[in-house]
C-alpha cells in the first residue's frame, strides 16, 4: 500500500489483520480476542516465531496466544487478554484525540516499564498503538511479537537481521542505513513517535511519504518536535527521537526519569484477587475447531505426511548399547544432527545379530520409553491416583531441578520421533500432560492431576465456604511460604475471597512444573511443529502417539495372516486364540510385543500393523514352529510374526506362551 496519504498507524495494521470475534468468559475476567490471518507459509512462520518468543518473556508484560487453528484459507489465532485490570487497547481512529501531559507521561511510563522487561532478552521492533494494551495501573501489556528478535539490549552495537518485509512508518532512522541497525533503541524511537501523537493529537507522518521520511533520515536530520507540547514533555520526546540511537535513553533509563518515576511508583502491577472466577471444575480450556475432530485428524495426517516428505528418505544407521542405558542412548541421539534425527532410522543393537526391518527399531523405542516412564527406575513421572494406569508429572521437588530438564526434553524428542516414524509406543500419560504438550493454558483444576489430595482439600474450602482465620494469601511450595499477591504474607483471606485464593494457590503450585512441561513441549516441536499438533485434541494425540492400548481380540483375529499349513481353523491356531481369549489385556500386550516389539495396536486397528512403512499389506502373522516338541513361541519383530509350537492343548499352549512372556524380550529379526 502507498503511504503518500495521511494515515494512522492503527489503520496500516488493520489493513492486514482483523478482529473477527471477541467474547468474554465472565464479568471482569479474561477475554479471548480472535484474529485471523491469511493461510500463507509466511504468516504461519510469523505466528510460530511469535509464540516461541512470547514463551520466553514475562507474562505480566506480554499478551499471550491461547489457541491457533487452521480454518480454510486462514490461520485463526485467539489472543488471551486479561481484562481484570481494565485493559484498554491504545488504538485510535484517523484523528486521535489530544492527551493531557499527565496522561502522556503515564502511558510512556507504562510502556517503558514493559519494554524494560522485554529488552532484557528481546527487541520488539514493531511497537505501534495497536500492539499496546493499557491497564488502569502497572506496566502495559505488549502484543504483536511477529518481528521480535533475541538481542543483547545492553549493547548499542548489537543488531539483528532486518526483520521488516516491507516499509513501516515507525522505522527508526538507523534502519535506513546501509546494512540497517535493528536493536532495542528502535523501540525507543517508536515510543517517541507514539508520545508525539498522544501529545499533539496529530500523526507524525501526516502528509509525509515514506520516501520523503527516508531521505530526511539519510540526511541526518532529527524531527522537530512541535513547540506546542509542554516543554518538559517535549524534551523527553526529543530524547527518545534522538537521531543517534546510541544517545537515546534505554527503557530502563526512562523508568528512572524524574518525570516518569512518580507514575511508575504510583502504578505497581500486582496480580489482585479477582472479583469473580467461574468454577475451576466447570471451565478448563477447551479448543474450538472449525472442522470436526475427524476432519482435523485427517488434516493432521496430511500435514504430517507433507512434513516427512521434506526429510531425506535414506535411513540413518544408528547403534545403541544392548542394555539401552538411558544416559548412554541420550548421548548417542543428541550426538547426531537434527536432520539425522528426523531421518528414518536403521537401528542396530550391540551384541545382536538381527537385521532391522523396523522390528528392532520398534523394540528399542518400546524399551527406552519403558525405562524413562518407570517410576522405580527414574521417577520423572508417577502414577496418577485418579487415572488407572496413567502417569503424571512427578511432584518430587528434586525432579524440578534444572539438571533433570534434559530427561524431560528427551521424552519430548522421543514422542516427536515416534510420530515421524509411525511407531505406536505406550507413553502412559494422563490427560493433563497431553493438554500441556498441545500448549493449553494452565487452569486451577489441573492441580487434581498432579496433587489430587491437595486439590480436594481446596475444593473442601470452596464447598464449605470456610477458611481458617489465620490463612494469608500464601501457599506452601517446596517447604517455603510463597506469597500469592504483594504483601500476601500479611494479607488475610476473607470468606468472599476464598475462590480467588484457591485459584491463585493452584496456579502458583502448577507453575513450578512449567519448566519441565515446556522442556518436553519445546523438544517435541523441534520435530513436529506446534501448528500441526494443535490440529488434534488431547485424546487424538494420545491415540496417534500410543496407538490402542486396549487390544480388540476380534480385530486381531480378523487381521491375522497364517503361513501354510497353518489356517484359522487349524487346531493349533484354535488353541492359540483360546489362550489369548482367556488372557487379560496386559497379558495380551506381552504376547503382541513378542511378535512385534510393541504392546499397542495402531490407532486404526490391526489391519494397519505393518512390518515396515513400505509394506503393501498389514496385519499380524502366525506360523508353526518346525519342531513338534512343546517349546516356547518365537517372535520375529521385523515381520510382525509369532512362530507358535505345534500343540493343540490349550493348557500346554498357555504354559509355553507364559514361559516366553517371562523371558526378557530381546530384539531379533
Amino acid at each position: 500500500m502507498s503511504y503518500e496519504e495521511p494515515i494512522s498507524l492503527a489503520e496500516i495494521y488493520s489493513n492486514s489483520r482483523s478482529i473477527t470475534e471477541a467474547f468474554q468468559y465472565g464479568p471482569n475476567d479474561i477475554r479471548l480476542q480472535r484474529y485471523k490471518y491469511e493461510a500463507t507459509s509466511a504468516h504461519l512462520k510469523e505466528l510460530e516465531d511469535e509464540r516461541t518468543t512470547i514463551r520466553d518473556l514475562p507474562s505480566e508484560v506480554v499478551v499471550q496466544y491461547d489457541h491457533v487453528e487452521v480454518t480454510g484459507d486462514y490461520y485463526q489465532a485467539d489472543m488471551l487478554v486479561d481484562y481484570r485490570t481494565n485493559l484498554k487497547l491504545l488504538m485510535r481512529s484517523h484523528k486521535p484525540k489530544k492527551w493531557s501531559k499527565d496522561e502522556c507521561l503515564k502511558v510512556i511510563a507504562q510502556v517503558a516499564q514493559s519494554l524494560s522487561e522485554i529488552h532484557k532478552t528481546h527487541a520488539h521492533l514493531n511497537l505501534v498503538s495497536q500492539s499496546i494494551y493499557l491497564p488502569s495501573s502497572g506496566p502495559a501489556k505488549i502484543a504483536d511479537f511477529f518481528y521480535a528478535k533475541p538481542c543483547d539490549c545492553t549493547d548499542d552495537d548489537e543488531t539483528v537481521d532486518e526483520p521488516f518485509p516491507f516499509e513501516k512508518p515507525h522505522r527508526a532512522p538507523e534502519t535506513y542505513q546501509e546494512g540497517g541497525i535493528y536493536n532495542s533503541k528502535v523501540d525507543i524511537w517508536a515510543l517517541g513517535l507514539l508520545a508525539w501523537e498522544l501529545a499533539t493529537g496529530e500523526h507524525y507522518y501526516t502528509g509525509i511519504s515514506a520516501l520523503w521520511a527516508s531521505n530526511i533520515f539519510k540526511s541526518g536530520q532529527s524531527p522537530a518536535v512541535p513547540t506546542s507540547i509542554d516543554s518538559q514533555l517535549r524534551e523527553l520526546i526529543e530524547a527518545m527521537l534522538t537521531f543517534d540511537y546510541k544517545q537515546r535513553p534505554s527503557a530502563q533509563q526512562l523508568t528512572e526519569h524524574p518525570l516518569l518515576k512518580p507514575f511508575i511508583e504510583a502504578t505497581p502491577a500486582p496480580p489482585q484477587p479477582r472479583e469473580h472466577v467461574p468454577s475451576p471444575a466447570t471451565r478448563p480450556f477447551q479448543p474450538t475447531f472449525a472442522k470436526s475432530p475427524e476432519e482435523q485428524h485427517d488434516l493432521f495426517l496430511k500435514q504430517l505426511k507433507a512434513l516427512k516428505s521434506k526429510v531425506p528418505t535414506n535411513q540413518h544407521n544408528i547403534t545403541f548399547p544392548h542394555d539401552t542405558n538411558i544416559v548412554g542412548c541420550m548421548k548417542i541421539i543428541y550426538g547426531v544432527s537434527l536432520t539425522q534425527i528426523k531421518q528414518p532410522w536403521y537401528v542396530n543393537i550391540d551384541d545382536t545379530t538381527g537385521v532391522d526391518i523396523n522390528g528392532i527399531k520398534r523394540w528399542f523405542f518400546s524399551e527406552i520409553t519403558g525405562k524413562l516412564l518407570n517410576p522405580a527406575e527414574l521417577p520423572l513421572f508417577i502414577p496418577d491416583k485418579g487415572a488407572d494406569g496413567k502417569l503424571t508429572i512427578s511432584n518430587e521437588s528434586q525432579f524440578q531441578r534444572p539438571e533433570y530438564l534434559q530427561f524431560y526434553k528427551f521424552v519430548g524428542l522421543l514422542i516427536g520421533k515416534c510420530l515421524l516414524e509411525g511407531l505406536f509406543v505406550e507413553f502412559r500419560f494422563n490427560d493433563f500432560i497431553w493438554r500441556q504438550l498441545l500448549g493449553y493454558p494452565l487452569h486451577p483444576s489441573d492441580l487434581q492431576f498432579i496433587q489430587r489430595d491437595l486439590y480436594q482439600s481446596f475444593q473442601t474450602m470452596l464447598t464449605q465456604n470456610y477458611v481458617d482465620s489465620t490463612q494469608t494469601f500464601t501457599v506452601r511450595i517446596n517447604e517455603q511460604n510463597v506469597p500469592l499477591i504483594p504483601n500476601g504474607e500479611n494479607t488475610l483471606v476473607k470468606e468472599s475471597e476464598i475462590q480467588d485464593y484457591v485459584d491463585l494457590a493452584c496456579l502458583a503450585i502448577l507453575n513450578q512444573y512449567t519448566p519441565l512441561l515446556t522442556a518436553m513441549r519445546t523438544e517435541l516441536h523441534t520435530l513436529v511443529p506446534e501448528s500441526i499438533l494443535r490440529l488434534l485434541t488431547p485424546e487424538q494425540i494420545a491415540l496417534q502417539v500410543c496407538g490402542m492400548g486396549e487390544l480388540d481380540v476380534a480385530d486381531w483375529k480378523e487381521n491375522t495372516h497364517y503361513e501354510s499349513p497353518l489356517t484359522e481353523n487349524h487346531p493349533v491356531a484354535i488353541a492359540f486364540w483360546g489362550v489369548i481369549d482367556a488372557f487379560d489385556n496386559e497379558q495380551r500386550k506381552k504376547v503382541l510385543r513378542l511378535g512385534t516389539g510393541l504392546t499397542n495396536a495402531p490407532p486404526t486397528g490391526f489391519k494397519h500393523m505393518k512390518a515396515s512403512p513400505t509394506s503393501s499389506t498389514g496385519g499380524f502373522n502366525l506360523k508353526l514352529l518346525r519342531t513338534t516338541k512343546p517349546v516356547m513361541p518365537e517372535g520375529h519383530m521385523c515381520f510382525c510374526r509369532l512362530d507358535i509350537p505345534q500343540v493343540t492343548d490349550v493348557d500346554v499352549m498357555k504354559n509355553m506362551i507364559m514361559r516366553a512372556m517371562a523371558q526378557k524380550v530381546r530384539p531379533n529379526d
